[in-house]
């Protein structure tokens, strides 16, 4: 399993590059769950080549190091405990 479909078995709203303002080449955006959890802003990205999961807003970064576990459960807790 990849990031992009733990995310959409997870039931989060992502967003590829042109479908939305703030997600841009090499990006899979969606919403920050720190900052702006359900809102629509895809202010939270998921970097393609790098493996990051980044939020531009309240600047979140988190590694995923060969395994979408370490940002995900970094990323789907608010708290960012695992």
């Amino acid at each position: 399993m990849n990031v992009v479909e733990f995310l959409k078995d997870n039931g989060v709203r992502i967003w590829s590059p042109g479908e939305h303002h703030h997600v841009t080449k090499n990006y899979i955006g969606f919403d920050c769950p720190f900052c702006s959890p359900n809102s629509g802003r895809a202010r939270a990205g998921y970097h393609t080549s790098k493996h990051l999961v980044t939020c531009w807003k309240c600047g979140v970064e988190k590694g995923v190091e060969g395994s979408q576990k370490v940002a995900i459960q970094s990323e789907a807790s608010p708290s960012g405990a695992s």
